[in-house]
């Protein structure tokens, strides 16, 4: 899952939420953005670099990311 602290949509603590309620999942947290939608429309590549690695080889990473703004 990847959500954006600020995120114009979906407050942060709901992403939180669905990810505890998800136990098998991963978060992966984009510090101090503005937006809805990361991946693919926001360059960064921490979240790009955790996206795309479960995409090509299904691997989750190992705990939840916090990645920053660039």
């Amino acid at each position: 899952m990847v959500q954006a602290t600020l995120d114009t949509r979906t407050v942060y603590q709901d992403g939180v939420n669905l990810h505890r309620a998800m136990s098998a999942s991963r978060l992966v947290s984009l510090q101090d953005v503005r937006m809805h939608g990361i991946f693919g429309r926001l360059p960064n590549p921490c979240v790009d670099n955790a996206v795309n690695t479960y995409f090509r080889d299904g691997t989750l990473p190992a705990t939840d990311l916090t990645c920053h703004a660039d």
